[in-house]
């Protein structure tokens, strides 16, 4: 182990037990016990079992939630309630999916496949997990459940999950270009501008976990992947996976667990205490690792590569660095500072001087994204709904203009749009055409006041991507969750009524929304009366006096927990 990325090799460093037959016995390491792979129970149907994973709950039946204290949605927002409900009608991903044999990775739990949706002919990624690998499956749910809430343009995204007997089977956004330490090994280091457009993106989804009170804990180049395996690293989006390790963290709470990767663990999490810190120190290591094709901290055994990291001692020196700025060199060592109170924060990183560009003026875009915010704001829920699941299953090279776009808004680089940036990043447009930007926005935001990434994609993308038949189809199909073609208006209560605000909705507004779409009467909205309500011009809905919207309508007139008290 001399530091060079390229010594540890992709198949030392990620071993992958293959399938084991139903009854077979297995042990992983010296000294584990053996495990007995699940039989199938009796009277399931073609070796599957009734699907019983339930991301809401714990192993004891009890409901899991955020931890009290920490930042959370007041709301389980639509696009979440699109993933929570998918598949839960199917026994076998094989009747929704083709899953082809072809392995593209490998972990500790199971393997990753391609698959193609039937249904939509969408690519997506099929993470299996052998339940007969999983010591504590609540730990799964958590990480599903951390996933499922992530909603920013550089974390990978989660679809569906199916179950059988043996397997957890996650549908998973498809990044074809392999990992950032595969590309790292190909390459030996990068540029200094294609390194600071991939630690931007970085640096960004770490700032959006922050801001949402997780820690991630397993920071490293291997659980960052390129969307495409054709292009440089910097002209393709990077998406952050595996949340394993991850757990809910706030800006003064701490843990004690050691867990991660040796190379790039933060020395506090060897001592007694760590907070989300620890983040912002793989960062520099990363940081490091992409402007030289070594590692900062190095050792012939784990224990001496944690003793390298306590100390805390790197060099810049040699040619490879003589080529690197001096604004890099800061900022990789505001990340590398052993104190973890004098460490800069991800968001403040963002910030840093290294990324600033004298192009970086976000007040030039399109006047047709004024008006199709404009036009969102004042959607039926129904209308949003359906958009907000186009945005969710668009191509990455369909959505990647709104992307950048997202990106150029969001100035502090949080993973939000606040009101401030959104007047500052339309002004010129918005002084144009008079609009009310305080107004707009509270048809835009989420009840915390932030706008989303998938919801800003929604409100923005073009009427030509409303009126793609197959985009349509897809956002269809998440409705249609039974898959006979139709959206009954129970299939349409399971996206809209939202658990923590079905009492602040009035009861026949959403059986109202169903009939002015449903033009025939006969109790099922058809794909030609879904695509007729996306194509209208935007009427307003009657709303509750109390709360205008599940998600995007307005901003409460009270406390979500007053206005549930006064019910």
């Amino acid at each position: 182990r001399d530091g060079s990325v390229e010594w540890e090799e992709l198949p030392a460093n990620r071993p992958w037990p293959c399938d084991a037959s139903e009854g077979s016995k297995l042990c992983f390491k010296f000294g584990d016990p053996e495990v007995v792979v699940a039989k199938d129970p009796a009277g399931a149907a073609g070796g599957y079992s009734r699907v019983t994973f339930n991301l809401s709950e714990g192993d004891d039946g009890k409901t899991l939630s955020v931890p009290k204290g920490h930042k959370a949605k007041t709301h389980l927002d639509i696009r979440q309630r699109l993933v929570c409900d998918s598949g839960k009608f199917r026994k076998n991903i094989e009747e929704r999916f083709e899953v082809d044999s072809a392995v593209l990775g490998e972990g500790g739990f199971g393997r990753v496949f391609r698959a193609r949706d039937k249904e939509t002919g969408a690519q997506r990624a099929v993470k299996t997990i052998l339940k007969s690998r999983v010591t504590h499956m609540d730990e799964v749910k958590k990480e599903l459940q951390l996933t499922q809430r992530m909603d920013h343009p550089n974390i990978v995204r989660l679809y569906a999950v199916y179950e059988d007997h043996a397997s957890l089977y996650l549908v998973m956004e498809l990044c074809d270009g392999g990992e950032l330490f595969d590309r790292l090994v190909e390459e030996k280091f990068l540029t200094e501008p294609v390194a600071r457009k991939v630690m931007k993106q970085i640096f960004s989804s770490i700032a959006y976990c922050h801001a949402r009170d997780v820690v991630h804990r397993d920071l490293k180049p291997e659980n960052f992947v390129l969307m495409s395996k054709f292009r440089a690293p910097d002209q393709t989006p990077l998406k952050l996976i595996d949340f394993g390790l991850a757990t809910y963290c706030r800006r003064d709470q701490t843990h004690s667990d050691a867990v991660g990767t040796p190379y790039y663990v933060a020395p506090e999490i060897l001592g007694n205490a760590y907070g989300r810190e620890v983040d912002v120190w793989s960062c520099g290591v990363i940081m490091y690792a992409l402007h030289s094709g070594r590692l900062p901290f190095t050792g012939s055994t784990d224990i001496d590569i944690l003793r390298s990291v306590k100390r805390g001692q790197y060099s810049l020196d040699g040619p490879v660095w003589a080529q690197v700025s001096d604004l890099a060199k800061d900022l990789i060592g505001q990340c590398l500072q052993v104190d973890p109170s004098q460490r800069i924060s991800a968001l403040d990183a963002m910030a840093h001087s290294w990324f600033k560009s004298p192009s970086s003026d976000c007040s030039v875009f399109h006047a047709e994204v004024l008006q199709n915010l404009q036009a969102f704001s004042v959607a039926s829920r129904f209308k949003k709904a359906a958009l907000i699941a186009v945005a969710y299953h668009l191509t990455v090279d369909e959505r990647q203009e709104l992307r950048e776009t997202f990106m150029r808004l969001d100035q502090n680089g949080d993973g939000f749009l606040s009101l401030q940036e959104i007047r500052e990043g339309l002004k010129t447009h918005l002084e144009k055409s008079g609009a009310n930007v305080s107004e707009l926005f509270k048809g835009l935001a989420n009840p915390e006041g932030e706008l989303e990434y998938t919801q800003f994609v929604a409100a923005a993308m073009d009427q030509h991507l409303q009126r793609d038949e197959e985009l349509c189809w897809r956002s269809f199909k998440a409705f249609d969750r039974d898959g006979s073609g139709s959206i009954t208006v129970d299939e349409l209560k399971k996206v809209l009524e939202v658990d923590e605000l079905r009492n602040a909705i009035e009861g026949p507004s959403i059986n109202k929304i169903f009939e002015s779409v449903d033009k025939d009467g006969n109790g099922k909205v058809s794909f030609s009366e879904f695509m007729d309500m996306l194509h209208s011009t935007p009427i307003l809905e009657p709303q509750s006096p109390t709360y205008s919207s599940v998600y995007g309508n307005a901003v409460p007139t009270q406390p979500l927990s007053a206005l549930i008290s006064a019910m």
